[in-house]
């Protein structure tokens, strides 16, 4: 959750420090990563939440704690961003949205985390029947890992042929 946090951050000073008009490629690059940040952070904090879950503190209430902190952000960073553009400039509007993700990092570093097993046992307990090979598993890893790769490439390739300049008379594909 922090490494997510921590690239918010620099998406967001690299979008501060990035003139959209004569660099829109570097711009929608870091907007691209803000955006991948931001929603894989979203997974890890669903995640997180489960894991912690246990009878003093119950998902129920974790997810309703979510969700009021998933609308305070929408609000933040939608609504008090715009409010905020109308009276500084983007880049600081972007600075300032940098330093309140900061301050968040401050929050997850004391968020409370479930005991971790003995290394041993926890490779035991992934070695038990009815688990995968450790091949199996590393050729399934390797299969999703060449898919997101795919994926993300064939994304960037568009943005970049989107991006490219045209000559007189030319379309994009």
């Amino acid at each position: 959750i922090v490494l997510c946090q921590v690239a918010l951050v620099l998406a967001f000073a690299g979008l501060a420090a990035t003139d959209p008009v004569r660099s829109i490629g570097t711009f929608a690059l870091f907007a691209f990563l803000g955006a991948l940040a931001s929603a894989t952070q979203d997974v890890a904090i669903d995640a997180w939440r489960i894991d912690v879950a246990d009878e003093a503190t119950s998902v129920e209430l974790l997810s309703s704690i979510y969700q009021f902190g998933y609308r305070i952000a929408s609000i933040v960073g939608g609504a008090l961003a715009l409010v905020l553009a109308g009276r500084m400039s983007w880049p600081m509007v972007y600075v300032l949205m940098a330093a309140l993700i900061g301050l968040v990092v401050l929050v997850t570093l004391r968020a409370p985390d479930t005991p971790r097993p003995e290394q041993g046992a926890l490779h035991a307990t992934l070695g038990a029947p009815g688990e995968l090979a450790p091949a199996t598993r590393g050729a399934a890893l390797a299969v999703v890992g060449a898919s997101w790769a795919w994926a993300i490439g064939t994304i960037l390739t568009f943005m970049a042929r989107m991006l490219s300049p045209l000559g007189p008379g030319e379309k994009h594909p």
